[in-house]
């Protein structure tokens, strides 16, 4: 695919460092990317890849968030936004994106995410619960 020009280009580009572990230039060439085509949700979506892979959770959030702000009907995005706030400790709002994304895309993936998250936020609720008993006690 060589002479690819563009937002193609640099997204073919940006693939190309994902697979060899060139994470800052898989990330340059979705930005540029970006830069040209600053209406897609998933340059966004795959640039939060990236950013996921280097550890950065925050600018992976911020860039999903974006994604699903452009395209409210990409269910990957929503789950992928579900499972960095379930790996946060933020079961309520995992909850919310998998429930959204079931509703885009129901099926048995989207169920079982929801029904997972919705028993992190029981799970949590219980630990929180027991805590304040433990204090009470003391």
């Amino acid at each position: 695919m060589a002479g690819l020009q563009g937002p193609a280009g640099d997204a073919r580009c940006s693939q190309d460092g994902i697979r060899g572990r060139r994470l800052d230039e898989a990330a340059a060439a979705y930005q540029r990317a970006i830069d040209a085509s600053p209406d897609s949700g998933l340059l966004y979506r795959e640039l939060a890849g990236v950013e996921r892979k280097k550890g950065d959770a925050d600018r992976a959030l911020e860039h999903l968030r974006k994604a699903a702000a452009l395209d409210a009907s990409d269910a990957r995005t929503l789950v992928q936004i579900g499972e960095l706030l379930e790996e946060r400790g933020d079961f309520p709002g995992a909850v919310d994106a998998y429930t959204k994304a079931a509703a885009l895309e129901p099926g048995e993936e989207g169920a079982h995410e929801t029904a997972r998250a919705r028993g992190r936020v029981d799970l949590a609720r219980l630990r929180r619960s027991s805590r304040r008993l433990g204090a009470r006690r003391r």
